[in-house]
């Protein structure tokens, strides 16, 4: 019965660190995040390829990783419904 207790314990603990880490990859402040992550790294790009007008041409990559990130919620949710 102890090593009943014992597994249930380990998969109760197991599915609130999955249950954690869905919220935040779910989360406005982990998009918000990856988001500014891409922007920087896109904008030292630039700078060292001596790209003009480096500070609005790096908006397009971190927008539209954040548009799929808002996105790709509403397609999930289609697919899962057919499976």
């Amino acid at each position: 019965m102890q090593k009943a207790e014992s597994i249930l314990k380990k998969v109760l603990s197991r599915n609130k660190k999955v249950d954690l880490e869905a919220q935040w990859r779910d989360s406005l402040t982990h998009r918000v995040s990856v988001t500014l992550l891409i922007y920087i790294i896109t904008v030292v790009t630039l700078y060292f390829t001596n790209t003009k007008d480096l500070y609005t041409i790096a908006l397009i990559p971190s927008l539209g990783y954040f548009a799929s990130t808002i996105k790709l919620k509403v397609i999930r949710h289609i697919w899962e419904q057919y499976q």
